[in-house]
């Protein structure tokens, strides 16, 4: 996945009005347009907040640049954290974020949830 130099680590987590007009399934399908629309591999999974249980989404995305423009993320479903992995440590953090990924997936609230990946 870092064959070009950077990725992406995403957090991408719905706003209550999202939560309230949307379902599970149709969070998800969103969340894979979102990451889909790059054209760049990524893989990313469900997560739920420790302190207030919000469903919010991690993704590792592998982009030709650091050009990411969340703002049609949050002007239309919520909020948005994106941080750069590159540098001379970035296999390691890569590896750190795919762990937590991991991590996140086997956890108790996310049980029965799917990786969501690129097909390339």
């Amino acid at each position: 996945m870092l064959s070009n130099g950077e990725c992406l680590f995403l957090t991408l987590t719905f706003n209550d009005d999202a939560l309230n007009r949307s379902t599970a399934d149709s969070r998800r399908q969103c969340v894979r347009r979102f990451l889909n629309g790059f054209n760049a591999p990524y893989v990313a999974n469900i997560d739920f907040g420790g302190k207030n249980d919000r469903e919010h989404y991690h993704a590792v995305i592998c982009l030709k640049k650091a050009d990411f423009d969340g703002y049609k993320w949050a002007k239309t479903y919520g909020f948005y954290k994106a941080q750069v992995i590159k540098g001379a440590n970035s296999d390691k953090r890569l590896a750190k974020y795919i762990s937590k990924l991991t991590a996140h997936a086997i956890k108790e609230t996310c049980k029965g949830n799917r990786i969501i990946y690129s097909r390339d």
